[in-house]
């Protein structure tokens, strides 16, 4: 629009060091302060539109900054927003520029566009005509200003250009303030002209005219716009013809007197209503005919239904009506009709594309808000039925359950027609980057119209890194606001770690070992984000970016030394109550967990998310760009300490604290000391979560051996592999659970044996409130009611006191009265421990965690983890003295900032600082859309690290817009599916432990001395020393360790050796590779069977002939590591044969019965409060026994009670004895006297002495009392019961006489109990009282070879308080059920697979054996005769065997173990342990369960001849029988040498001289020695000579 006068306002004087536009200092953004000629007529162009306040403060200079007077700078952002083509427009059209604009100020009627300086760009001031600008003129070429005359003509210029009104040409002189200087040119005719005083004055004329004619137009066009306003703005929203319109406006027009009123179109009406208006009218295009005209209120729906019948009628007075007619459309031209309606609304969405929508434009909302109200409800009409039928519209209720896809849809159409990314698109573009990484993905959601393509998904990544490249001073990532000294959680805290990278680069060199930092803060004020200005580059100039040099640090000649403190109290666990309660909770859980009725409690971690209170604020997680150094080096600890002090002092914060894991925070101590002056800058703090790795460590190693890894091992619930790193504090997650598992399984153990206790005791234990409270909570949880749970707990903690106290007093008893007790109760005490380390920072209690990590120091010396043993004291002490050092700090990391919440959706989910950076930069960039690939283009990576946080904001909005049906707001671990596995894992090694292992917590069966629960070994004195000691050795230790070294007046350096852990574990008890007694060589069989194999796969040796060696110090197949039998289950094969008949409860028929006791079990089964004294034993059992007689159901005649026998020397179950725990002669032996109190008697049992001196009481005593009390023709026959355990002898009311011919020289009672079955055949039904497999196999075995009554019955179980577990397990019917020959080879599958006196299988328990024999019984059935003396069944022994590994199955086809395990190693990558044993090794095992079984298979036999077990398997050491392995060595020859080294001693009799003999190895020819007396019979077998001849001495 052209000015009618051009009169220079008053100048202003500009700042040049503020932002023309924002004024505000130019110091706190990038900024441009020499802009170009362009930037500077963009920018003018802009302010002349807009009419602002910039407009008043610059237009008074406009032209002395064009022509370069006056200075001018701006912020590249303002700038950037304030000119762009679309915001300028979109201000324009709202009314916004200048004062507010009235209905009588109306645009010229005729409107002409108005003149921008971007205009005359395209203008060549040298090429062209600067009055006509034209290049070429008919007859006339173009003149050149000459030298000293262009200031003249641009004068005469100007004089004109005012006169004439002539913007264009205003504006062009403006841009060109030296003609000459521009090399002008122009026409002489045009020049003369334009200045030409007639034609100035025939054009102002003309222009007065103009304005005189814009006077009226506005005059009629205000009474047109207030007349239509009461019509189109009214109730009623009519919709109005254009043509109608139009008419009425001429009309108007001849009223008010405007020349020629006719003339005016109907398209510049419309096109002045947009103008006035905007998006209030809405105009629906129709082929042929006029458009229509309505208000944008009116909705789609409507404005649809009214089109189909529309008549504009005028009334009496001239106003104009909406009346409906009856005229119907096509159904093409209503679509084509709502097409036009959708598109213009579409086509007035407003999109700033200099910019890219912010994160928060992803939202809901925004999303809403970006689509337009037409075509939202058309798309909603078109895809739910209920918004079509109601044809509602979006605001009365429209939106409905698909309103996101609704969106999506509504938003690709958007995207499609106006070429712009919309907020979705972009959203989801930027996701599918941020989580996969994939060029393929996006460019194919592309394609579908869903996203952006991948290369504007590359610009505004590119974007975002040019934009936080261009800083001074210190780099502060997007979003980290300004420290605030009233808002302690606006302080930034940082963690630093190694970051290496392995790629495969050709030479191996050149990959990435960097220094990685994140920044982290918690405020709730955020800073303020200006908007990312789309950029025009794809890909990042990294030559911009000048990486920081390495500060150079020289490490000193001395280490430098901490400051000392005054007193050691600053290293004492200080919070007490906050410890106390922690305990409280954590006993909370373990008791409701503990309860039989209360199966839905989650596992630790989840039952703490519902209870918990304790938040603190989400934290903001900003990267730093790698420092591509050796993270370990001291210069790279230096520079990155240095950077982020600087960081710190940019924001206004005085102090920084810095995480890191141990290796670097040794270094930075190390240099803080040195350097004195960074101690009041900053302040490093040691990595949590690397803390607890190496607390897990120390428990695997104090642990792991003691029967911790068997627990996770062979229950099944962890693989070994998996279970050995998790032990060695490789696996952080995994560990902590494998940890959590065990000690709420053995914490079971604990709470059932305490229980016990109190009832024994008359101690409190949980009354019914506690378990009402605990039943209400669990409720509570499977509601999800947070205030309700945490509710109920505070009252549960108040609940449990008592028991409190007798938990301790379980505990003060039982670690004085057994070592393993103490033992294992100092391992829940370390996982109560580890529990506390968590929970300090999950709920982010400073107090705690600082207690908690001091606690961990006195298992890092015991375990031998030195520099944390080191360090941690150190950590520990800086942070308490922060409190008066730097308070700011202290009361920063008190109230949660040691810790990092990422996500608000669930509570208890803190983490370590150190863990955080774990979560965010190492694991994103080596995962799914991180920086694999690309670690060496330098650009790429940089754009990674300065976009990884931006494109994560970007994407957390996307993924909150869409949700998440995967993950609600729940803890991981309070899932149904995590609830069931948590609860099965405990089970699984509860149940183990119970019935395969000693429970160290049962008084009733615990020895007194140290044993491994799995194995059954007893520790030798120095192990038991060691383990019982702790942790209080290792408080010893520490306390030494302090006073010498961090206290005053200390007397040694921080930096002397700290003295090697001398604790003794079982690891050092395991099988060693010698004879030598007196030294030994422990080597893990894994590893070895390994070293061995790798050895003899690189050299030229047949691997059947080296896979027929063990490999190992012992078969692992068969024997643990220290040399014990493996175990199984034997109970689960019982349990399968009493699946073929159901159980019985009670005896239906009434028959004469034979009843016989396992007298041991009978009297280990007596509740000791049923006695005080042994004269009240012995009427107890008196009065047991003679009640059975009056039992009408039994209807016992004669009753046997048989006796194990104590005083046989070299008895091959002395091993399982020992694993039991009985302590044999070696235990304390009692004279036993009737009146004379019983003491423990428990304990009293282990001992095999009082046994047999009990037995021999109990026997008298029956003898003498029971007679009377013995019904008529009834009798009680006691075997084994006297000093000559041969002899049996009969009790009835006549008195008592020796069954001679029943005199038995069998050791068991399992066997002696078969013979008295077999004497008592006659009978018509006997029964058994037994639990013992063993006896069950024997009976089915007699059975079927008819030596026993027609009804047999064992009796198993037993009767409790409240659930009576009894049942008699029909043996007769199970031996027809199975059938006679099953029955046969029972004894000899049973004795193969393990029994009391054999060793099981790895992994193939009595289930999986007893398939086997159903399903392959025929080709077993020479087991059968495996009881004679001779090789008969060894065969199908062997058969056996092979079809349990797998015969037969994927078509494998071998004869023998050597083969199987050729092909096992050679085709699955199982460990050695799951492969079978050699042929050597099996054919010692299958000599031992020979023997067995011989001695099972003649129980009919009174005194058997049985031969000398030597000869089946077995050897005597100090007249004790052990098991013979294998007679082969370990290995071959041909493959030592390279496992050992070769002796240099020709004395080979001692291993401290021969390291052969010293492995357990032979020496061989490379040896030093000659002849020695470790070469015999080494080379016999293996001669590599053809004709037998070896070189044997």
């Amino acid at each position: 629009m052209m000015e009618n006068d051009y009169e220079p306002p008053r100048k202003k004087r500009i700042k040049s060091s503020n932002c023309v536009i924002c004024d505000r200092p130019l110091a706190d953004e990038l900024s441009t302060k020499n802009p170009t000629v362009d930037g500077i007529r963009t920018l003018i162009d802009a302010v002349r539109i807009r009419k602002d306040a910039v407009y008043e403060r610059l237009s008074p200079s406009i032209d002395d900054i064009i022509a370069g007077k006056i200075k001018i700078a701006f912020h590249r952002s303002c700038r950037a927003s304030y000119t762009t083509k679309r915001n300028v427009h979109l201000v324009a059209s709202r009314g916004d520029t200048g004062p507010t604009q009235s209905t009588s100020q109306i645009p010229d009627v005729t409107p002409r566009k108005r003149l921008l300086r971007a205009d005359t760009t395209n203008f060549n001031i040298r090429t062209q005509c600067f009055v006509c600008a034209k290049s070429y003129k008919r007859n006339e070429r173009l003149t050149p200003i000459s030298t000293g005359a262009g200031t003249s003509t641009r004068e005469n210029m100007l004089i004109a250009v005012i006169d004439r009104l002539d913007e264009e040409m205003r504006l062009r002189m403006l841009a060109h303030p030296d003609l000459f200087a521009y090399d002008a040119s122009y026409h002489r005719s045009c020049y003369a002209a334009y200045i030409s005083k007639r034609n100035i004055q025939a054009a102002k004329t003309r222009t007065e005219q103009e304005q005189s004619a814009k006077t009226l137009f506005e005059k009629g066009f205000k009474l047109f716009c207030e007349e239509l306003e009461v019509a189109i703005f009214s109730a009623n929203k009519p919709v109005l013809l254009l043509s109608e319109l139009h008419s009425r406006f001429v009309e108007i027009l001849r009223t008010v007197g405007a020349d020629d009123p006719d003339s005016y179109r109907s398209w510049k009406l419309k096109e002045k209503l947009k103008a006035q208006y905007g998006e209030k009218l809405i105009f629906i295009s129709q082929s042929g005919k006029s458009d229509l005209m309505c208000s944008k209120d009116l909705t789609l729906g409507e404005a649809l239904k009214r089109v189909n019948s529309i008549q504009l009628e005028k009334s009496d007075d001239g106003s104009i009506e909406f009346v409906g007619s009856g005229s119907d459309l096509s159904d093409s031209i209503i679509l084509h009709r709502a097409a036009d309606i959708v598109r213009t609304s579409i086509a007035n969405v407003s999109f700033i594309s200099d910019y890219y929508p912010s994160s928060g434009d992803i939202g809901i909302e925004k999303c809403v808000a970006f689509v337009p109200t037409p075509l939202l409800e058309f798309i909603a009409w078109c895809t739910s039925q209920k918004a079509f039928e109601s044809a509602m519209s979006f605001t009365d209720g429209c939106a409905t359950g698909n309103l996101l896809q609704v969106l999506a849809i509504c938003q690709n159409i958007i995207g499609l027609s106006n070429n712009i990314p919309t907020p979705i698109s972009f959203g989801l573009g930027i996701q599918m980057h941020h989580k996969f990484g994939s060029k393929q993905l996006i460019e194919v959601l592309h394609e579908l119209g869903h996203s952006i393509p991948y290369d504007e998904v590359r610009r505004f990544l590119t974007s975002v890194a040019e934009e936080d490249q261009q800083h001074e001073g210190a780099y502060i990532p997007r979003g980290i606001a300004k420290y605030n000294e009233d808002d302690v959680h606006s302080i930034v805290d940082a963690a630093i770690d190694n970051f290496d990278q392995n790629e495969e680069t050709l030479d191996g060199s050149s990959t990435t070992h960097s220094m990685a930092a994140v920044l982290y803060q918690r405020t709730s004020s955020k800073a303020h984000m200006p908007g990312i200005p789309r950029s025009q580059h794809k890909s990042l100039d990294a030559a911009k970016y000048l990486e920081d040099n390495l500060a150079i640090f020289n490490k000193p000649h001395k280490r430098p030394e901490p400051k000392r403190v005054p007193e050691k109290s600053v290293f004492d666990v200080q919070q007490a109550d906050s410890h106390r309660q922690a305990e409280l909770r954590d006993l909370v859980w373990k008791v409701c967990r503990n309860m039989e009725d209360i199966d839905l409690l989650p596992a630790w971690s989840g039952f703490n998310a519902m209870v918990t209170k304790s938040e603190i604020p989400v934290a903001l997680v900003r990267y730093l760009p790698f420092i591509k150094a050796p993270p370990t080096d001291f210069s790279t600890v230096y520079t990155i300490i240095l950077k982020l002090i600087s960081i710190a002092k940019s924001q206004g914060q005085p102090h920084i604290l810095v995480t890191a894991d141990l290796a670097i925070y040794s270094k930075a101590q190390q240099i803080i000391w040195d350097r004195l002056e960074l101690q009041d800058s900053v302040t490093m703090r040691l990595g949590v979560m690397h803390l607890i790795m190496s607390f897990l460590a120390s428990i695997g190693k104090l642990y792991g051996d003691g029967g911790f890894l068997d627990l996770l091992t062979s229950s099944g619930v962890y693989a070994t592999g998996t279970a050995q790193l998790m032990l060695q504090g490789k696996h952080y997650a995994r560990g902590i659970r494998g940890v959590k598992v065990v000690h709420e399984a053995m914490t079971r153990l604990f709470l059932s044996s305490a229980e016990i206790y109190a009832s024994q005791n008359g101690l409190p234990w949980i009354d019914d409130e506690v378990h009402t409270l605990a039943t209400n909570l669990q409720s509570s949880i499977q509601k999800k009611n947070y205030s309700s749970c945490s509710e109920i707990c505070l009252l549960l903690d108040g609940k449990l006191s008592n028991l409190t106290n007798t938990i301790s007093q379980f505990q003060a008893f039982g670690n004085g009265y057994s070592s393993t007790f103490k033992y294992w109760n100092s391992f829940l005490e370390a996982g109560d421990l580890l529990l506390r380390l968590i929970r300090a920072d999950k709920e982010a209690n400073f107090q705690l965690h600082l207690d908690s990590v001091m606690e961990t120091v006195p298992y890092f010396h015991l375990a031998g983890r030195t520099n944390y043993a080191r360090y941690t004291p150190i950590y520990v002490s800086e942070m308490r003295q922060l409190e008066t050092k730097q308070p700011k700090m202290y009361q920063f990391l008190d109230r949660g900032g040691f810790v990092v919440r990422r996500s608000d959706k669930t509570k208890f989910n803190s983490v370590p600082t150190d863990q955080a950076l774990e979560q965010t930069i190492n694991r994103e960039a080596k995962g799914s859309g991180g920086i694999i690939g690309f670690t060496l283009r330098k650009a790429a990576l940089l754009r990674w690290l300065l976009t990884r946080h931006v494109s994560g904001e970007y994407s957390e909005a996307f993924q909150q817009l869409v949700g998440n049906k995967s993950e609600g707001n729940l803890h991981e671990e309070l899932g149904p599916a995590r609830i069931s596995r948590d609860k099965a894992d405990v089970t699984t090694i509860t149940d183990y432990a119970r019935d395969h292992c000693q429970n160290p917590f049962d008084l009733d069966s615990i020895p007194k001395e140290l044993v491994n629960i799995t194995t059954g070994q007893i520790a030798t004195k120095s192990v038991q020393e060691s383990l019982t000691s702790i942790p209080e050795g290792g408080k010893t230790i520490l306390d030494n360790f302090l006073t010498a070294r961090l206290i005053d007046g200390e007397t040694k350096s921080l930096w002397d050796a700290i003295p090697k852990s001398k604790v003794a574990t079982f690891a050092s008890m395991k099988k060693a590779l010698t004879f030598d007694k007196d030294r030994k060589m422990v080597l893990d069989p894994e590893v070895l069977f390994r070293r061995l194999l790798s050895v003899a796969k690189h050299r030229d040796i047949d691997m059947r002939m080296v896979l027929s060696f063990e490999l190992t110090p012992v078969p692992p197949a068969l024997f643990h590591d220290d040399g014990t039998m493996r175990k199984a289950t034997k109970s689960d094969l019982a349990d399968k044969l009493e699946k073929n008949c159901p159980q019985e409860t009670e005896l239906k028929s009434k028959v004469d019965t034979a009843y016989i006791i396992d007298g041991m079990s009978f009297v280990q089964g007596i509740n000791e409060s049923q006695f005080k004294t042994f004269d009240d034993l012995g009427e107890v059992v008196v009065k047991k026994l003679t009640r059975l007689y009056r039992n009408p159901d039994l209807a016992v005649k004669i009753l046997t009670l048989v006796f194990d026998r104590y005083d046989v020397s070299g008895s091959i179950k002395g091993n399982e004895r020992q694993r039991r725990g009985d302590i044999g002669a070696d235990g304390p032996s009692h004279n036993i006297i009737g009146k004379r109190p019983v003491p423990n008697y428990r304990q009293f049992l282990k001992s095999g002495q009082n046994k047999a001196a009990l037995i021999y009481f109990l026997s008298q005593y029956i003898e003498e009392n029971a007679p009377q009390r013995i019904p008529q023709e009834d009798t009680l026959v006691i075997a084994g019961g006297h000093p000559n355990r041969e002899v049996v002898r009969e009790v009835s009311d006549q008195g008592t006489r020796d069954l001679e011919s029943l005199f038995s020289t069998h050791d068991e009672a399992d066997t002696r109990m078969v013979l008295h079955a077999t004497a008592l055949s006659t009978f018509p039904r006997t029964i058994v009282r037994c639990d013992d497999t063993d006896v069950l196999l024997i009976l089915l075995y007699y059975q079927s070879r008819g030596h026993l009554s027609p009804e047999v019955y064992m009796h198993a179980g037993h009767s409790g308080k409240f659930v009576t577990r009894e049942r008699f397990i029909p043996v007769s019917k199970i031996a027809t059920a199975i059938g006679i020959e099953q029955c046969r080879i029972l004894p000899a599958v049973h004795a193969l697979t393990g029994c009391d006196t054999t060793s099981s299988f790895f992994r193939l328990g009595k289930k999986t054996v007893y398939t086997v024999v159903q399903k392959h019984q025929e080709a077993l059935k020479g087991l059968a005769e495996f009881h004679s003396p001779d090789d008969e069944g060894l065969d199908a022994a062997r058969e056996l065997l092979l079809l349990m590994y797998g015969k037969g199955r994927k078509g494998r086809s071998y004869d023998t173990l050597d083969e199987l395990r050729f092909i096992l190693s050679s085709t699955t990558d199982k460990p050695v342990s799951s492969l079978p044993p050699t042929d050597d090794a099996f054919s010692q095992h299958a000599l031992r369960a020979k023997f067995q079984t011989m001695i099972w298979c003649r129980s009919h036999i009174a005194k058997p001849r049985m031969r000398d077990p030597t000869e089946y398997g077995w050897v005597k050491c100090n007249e004790i029988l052990q098991c013979v392995t294998t007679l082969k060595d370990s290995a071959p020859r041909d493959i030592r040498d390279l496992t050992h080294l070769f002796c240099k001693d020709t004395n080979c009799t001692d291993g401290r001289k021969c390291p052969c003999l010293f492995a357990g190895l032979k020496c061989i020819e490379i040896c030093s020695c000659n002849s020695c007396p470790n070469t015999v019979a080494v080379l016999q077998d293996y001669a590599d000579d053809g004709d037998g001849n070896g070189d044997e001495d």
